[in-house]
C-alpha cells in the first residue's frame, strides 16, 4: 500500500573538363575568392558574432524554487521503516532541513524491477504511470530511491530505470528528478549516468561511500533497514547532495 505524508552526375562533361586551360582555372579561382570576400564583407564586422539565440525559457539546469514541493518515490527506506517515528524518517528530515513541503509514495518491498509481494502493480514504473498531480501539489522535485536488494538482473534494472525516469519526465516535465542510487551497488552510477541532463541528476551513494565505512553497521537495524541514526545520517548526506547539485532559489 502506498504511503502518503503531508536540459545526375553529368558524364558528358568529362571531356570539357579536361579541356580547361590554366587561364580558366585561374579565372575560376579568382571568382571564388571574390565571392568569399563579398560574403565576409556583408557580415557584422565582429569576428566573434553569432546569431542571436531565442529566449531561454527552460531556466537554469537543475533549477528549483526555494520553497520547493518534493515527491519521494521509493521502497521500505522511503516509507520510513526502521525509524521509531515518521518524523525520524530520512524523508521527513531532508524536507525539514531544506524547508520543502513533501509527499511520499512508498511501498515496502517494491523496486525498479519488482512489485511488493503483497502489492501487485507497485513496481516503480507502474506507479509512475498512475501518477497524478493536483493543483495543490505539483512537485518541483521528485526523489526516487531504491535501496533494498532486487531479485532482477542488472540489464533488467537498467532498462526499467530508464523507462521509469523517461515516463516520469513526461508526467512532471518541469520537475527536477533526483535518482538516489543503491548504497550497496557499484553498478548504480553506470546505469543512471546516461540519463543525466538539465532535469535529471544521479545521487551516487555507493561512489560517495555513504554507508560503506567501518561505522556503517551502527546505522542499521534488522532486515537491512536503517535505524533512527541511519535515517538521520542518510538525510544529512542526501540534503547536502541536493544543495550541492541543484540550483535553488
Amino acid at each position: 500500500m502506498s504511503t502518503s505524508w503531508g536540459r545526375s552526375t553529368d558524364t558528358g562533361r568529362d571531356v570539357a573538363v579536361r579541356r580547361f586551360t590554366l587561364l580558366g582555372v585561374i579565372a575560376a579561382t579568382a571568382l571564388t575568392v571574390a565571392l568569399l570576400v563579398t560574403q565576409f564583407s556583408t557580415g557584422s564586422g565582429d569576428p566573434e558574432a553569432v546569431p542571436a539565440a531565442g529566449p531561454d525559457t527552460a531556466g537554469a539546469p537543475l533549477s528549483v524554487p526555494a520553497a520547493a514541493k518534493v515527491l519521494f518515490i521509493g521502497d521500505d527506506w522511503t516509507a520510513g521503516e526502521g525509524a521509531a517515528l515518521q518524523r525520524a524518517s530520512f524523508v521527513h528530515l531532508v524536507s525539514k532541513d531544506l524547508g520543502w513541503e513533501y509527499r511520499v509514495d512508498a511501498v515496502p518491498g517494491s523496486g525498479w524491477a519488482h512489485s511488493a509481494p503483497t502489492t501487485p502493480g507497485s513496481q516503480y514504473l507502474d506507479r509512475v504511470f498512475r501518477l497524478q498531480t493536483d493543483d495543490d501539489f505539483v512537485p518541483d522535485v521528485v526523489v526516487i530511491s531504491a535501496q533494498m536488494r532486487s531479485p532482477a538482473t542488472t540489464p533488467v534494472i537498467r532498462k526499467l530505470m530508464r523507462n521509469t525516469v523517461t515516463t516520469l519526465r513526461g508526467r512532471v516535465p518541469d520537475a527536477v528528478i533526483a535518482v538516489v542510487l543503491p548504497y550497496g551497488n557499484p553498478r548504480g552510477m553506470g546505469m543512471c549516468e546516461p540519463l543525466e541532463n538539465d532535469h535529471i541528476t544521479c545521487v551516487d551513494t555507493f561512489g560517495e561511500e555513504w554507508l560503506t565505512g567501518a561505522d556503517a553497521p551502527a546505522y542499521f537495524g534488522e532486515g537491512g533497514l536503517l535505524n533512527n541514526d541511519g535515517h538521520a545520517y542518510f538525510a544529512e548526506r542526501l540534503a547536502a547532495d541536493l544543495e550541492r547539485d541543484l540550483v535553488v532559489g
